[in-house]
């Protein structure tokens, strides 16, 4: 054979193969699972909704030093542009920082996205996701997954939605992990929470229930929640939780970890479950005689953890709400706070934790049950 007329494929050649079965093979994959791409679609039109309305106003914030209207810690739908009604409306950033509000792609007659104000963070929510990002952190969602959360000071982080997804559009079961937004679906508050060690806790006082006259006694009832406010002002439960009666904190119930008026599956921390907290925070070396588990030990323990619990940029994030003493009086605001444990001493006193502006140490302390006390809860 005349070897002169033997011919291979020029680089061109094979370069334009290779280009179309990369063409087949994507159109392979999308008819094959044509929702899966679909839902990628629509989430990334969420994504970048959230982001548009997150850059909007984060520069409305920086033009006039205060965000675009009064944004409660209620997670609230946004209106369309022109809407009134039980939504918050943002029109004030149409038309200079947006042309319009962004809506939701399986959204009619809201945008399908929410917002709220949590620890000085706006966070804006869109509840129809259907199949997960990886947002500016670095976080990666599972799938499904039903909520991306912007927040004015800190960019992305997870959250569960509870907002409903207006239109039909995806959700699944929602994806949290400590750390997320907790929404109490009472009330639609949300809470911060962190990890600290093995333990989940409220990164905030809880704020749930109706307010009653510090000069009467609470309830048990956990379908109608009694709450003092500090100085019997509303204003005081938003800025530090409710105060709480041990009976009501725990609905009536005497058992350690009784859920009480915390969240579902979450639950009020026994005296030994603070004390893990104590140890987490510990740093003297010999934290396990600093902070026993027993219910003998009291009075102010440890070396600095006090200070660490109530640090402002710490985890836990301790403040000073002050309490109800049990003469229906208020005192010690912005001096001192004591929380509730669920474990009880006797018919008369429970275990409980208190903090001091002027204490570095904390204190394992039994208090009277009709004291009226911050709570963190804690996840089971």
């Amino acid at each position: 054979m005349d070897k002169r007329f033997l011919k291979g494929f020029t680089l061109l050649e094979i370069l334009l193969v290779v280009a179309i079965i990369a063409i087949l093979a994507g159109i392979v994959i999308v008819a094959i699972n044509p929702a899966k791409q679909l839902g990628n679609a629509r989430d990334a039109q969420r994504k970048s909704d959230i982001n548009t309305i997150y850059k909007a106003a984060n520069q409305y914030v920086i033009d006039k030093g205060t965000p675009p209207l009064s944004i409660t810690s209620t997670l609230t739908p946004i209106c369309v542009t022109g809407q009134t009604g039980s939504c918050v409306d943002l029109s004030a950033l149409v038309p200079t920082y947006l042309p319009e509000m962004p809506k939701d792609p399986t959204a009619t007659s809201t945008t399908g996205y929410f917002i709220a104000k949590v620890n000085g963070n706006v966070y804006i929510e869109a509840p129809c996701t259907e199949i997960g990002f990886t947002n500016q952190s670095g976080y990666s969602t599972s799938t499904p997954v039903d909520a991306f959360v912007g927040a004015l000071s800190s960019g992305y982080v997870p959250a569960v939605a509870s907002g409903s997804c207006s239109g039909g559009g995806g959700g699944g079961t929602p994806a949290w992990s400590c750390g997320s937004a907790l929404v109490d679906t009472r009330d639609s508050k949300l809470y911060a929470t962190v990890l600290i060690s093995s333990q989940c806790w409220m990164q905030q006082n809880i704020n749930v229930g109706t307010m009653t006259a510090g000069s009467g006694d609470q309830g048990t009832s956990l379908s109608s929640i009694d709450k003092y406010c500090y100085n019997d002002d509303e204003g005081n439960c938003t800025l530090y939780g409710g105060l709480y009666q041990w009976n009501q904190a725990m609905g009536g119930s005497t058992s350690p970890g009784a859920q009480g008026i915390c969240p579902t599956n979450w639950h009020i921390p026994t005296h030994d479950e603070w004390t893990t907290l104590e140890r987490s925070v510990c740093t003297s070396g010999t934290c396990e005689t600093d902070f026993p588990y027993d219910t003998s030990t009291q009075g102010w323990r440890g070396t600095n953890e006090g200070t660490i619990l109530r640090d402002s940029s710490g985890l836990f994030k301790a403040v000073l709400s002050g309490w109800r003493w049990t003469n229906g009086s208020f005192g010690a605001a912005d001096y001192g706070t004591e929380f509730v444990s669920s474990t009880e001493s006797d018919d008369t006193f429970a275990w409980a934790r208190e903090l001091t502006g002027s204490d570095i140490n904390s204190s394992r302390a039994l208090s009277y049950k009709t004291f009226g006390e911050s709570l963190r809860c804690l996840k089971d």
